[in-house]
C-alpha cells in the first residue's frame, strides 16, 4: 500500500491528465492530418512528450534534430526510398514486417526478458528491478518520441503518395522519428545489460524492427534510423543508475 501510495501521488502531478488545444495544431504541407482508412482527426496523446519523465532530466534531452524541410532534397529522397521499397518488397520483407506489426514493443520486451528472469532462476528483487528499469526506459523512451512528435509533426508517407503501397494503415500520429523503433531500441537495450549474453541478439531484433516500419511503408527511414537512436540513449540512461548491475550482481 505504502508503495502503491506513492505512485498514486506521482502520477497526479506527472502532466498526464493535461488537456491538448487543436488550435495548436499547425496546417499546411508537409505537417501531419489524418490518414486512411480511418482519417482519425485527433492525434493520439499530442502531450505526453511533456509529460514528467522517470529518468530523463525532460521530454526534451534527447530530441534530435529536425527532419529534412519539406520539399527540399533530402525530404525527396526519403519519400523516394519509401516508394522504392514499397515498389519492390520482397516477400521476407513482407513476413517480417506483418511479424512485427502484430505484436506492440512492450509485449515482446516484457515477453522476453520474463523467459531470461526464469531461465536464470532469479530472485524476487533481482526480477523486480529489471522489469522497473524495463519499463522505466518504456516510458521514458515514449516521452522522448512524442516529444519530438510533436516538435516537428512531420506528415506521414502516405499523405505525400496516396498511391503508395502499404501493408498497415498508419496510426494517428505524426511519422518523425518512430515510437515503435524508440521503445524497441530503449528496452532492447536493458534487456542486453542485464543480460550481456543476449545483447547482440537484442540489438538485431531491435534493428529488425525499426526496418519493419519502412518495410510497412508507414515511416521513412530516417524516422526508424532516429527512433532507434533515441531509444538507445534513453536505454543507456536507464542502465547508468545506481545498482543497475548484470544479472550476477542485480539488486
Amino acid at each position: 500500500q505504502a508503495v502503491g501510495a506513492k505512485a498514486v501521488a506521482r502520477a497526479k502531478g506527472d502532466g498526464a491528465d493535461a488537456e491538448w488545444d487543436p488550435a495548436t495544431m499547425p496546417t499546411g504541407p508537409g505537417f501531419w492530418e489524418p490518414t486512411p482508412p480511418g482519417f482519425v482527426e485527433t492525434p493520439l496523446a499530442p502531450l505526453a512528450g511533456s509529460q514528467k519523465p522517470w529518468v530523463m532530466a525532460s521530454g526534451d534531452q534527447f530530441r534530435p534534430a529536425p527532419p529534412p524541410e519539406y520539399g527540399s532534397a533530402a525530404w525527396k529522397a526519403e519519400l523516394k526510398m519509401v516508394q522504392e521499397i514499397a515498389a519492390n518488397r520482397s516477400f521476407e520483407q513482407e513476413r517480417v514486417a506483418r511479424w512485427w506489426g502484430d505484436y506492440s514493443p512492450p509485449a515482446l520486451l516484457n515477453g522476453w526478458v520474463h523467459e531470461l528472469i526464469l531461465r536464470d532462476g532469479l530472485d524476487l528483487p533481482q526480477a523486480a528491478r529489471i522489469l522497473a528499469d524495463l519499463h522505466v526506459a518504456i516510458a521514458d523512451s515514449g516521452i522522448a518520441i512524442w516529444d519530438a512528435k510533436y516538435t516537428w509533426w512531420t506528415a506521414r508517407p502516405i499523405t505525400e503518395d496516396p498511391d503508395l503501397s502499404v501493408l498497415s494503415p498508419a496510426p494517428p500520429y505524426p511519422a518523425y522519428p518512430s515510437g515503435y523503433s524508440g521503445v524497441m531500441g530503449a528496452g532492447t537495450t536493458v534487456v542486453g545489460h542485464y543480460f550481456p549474453e543476449v545483447a547482440d541478439e537484442m540489438a538485431d531484433r531491435a534493428w529488425e524492427a525499426a526496418a519493419s516500419r519502412g518495410w510497412l511503408g508507414i515511416h521513412y527511414v530516417i524516422d526508424d534510423d532516429i527512433g532507434l537512436t533515441m531509444g538507445r540513449q534513453v536505454g543507456r540512461l536507464v542502465c547508468a543508475l545506481p545498482g543497475a548491475n548484470p544479472v550476477d550482481g542485480a539488486t
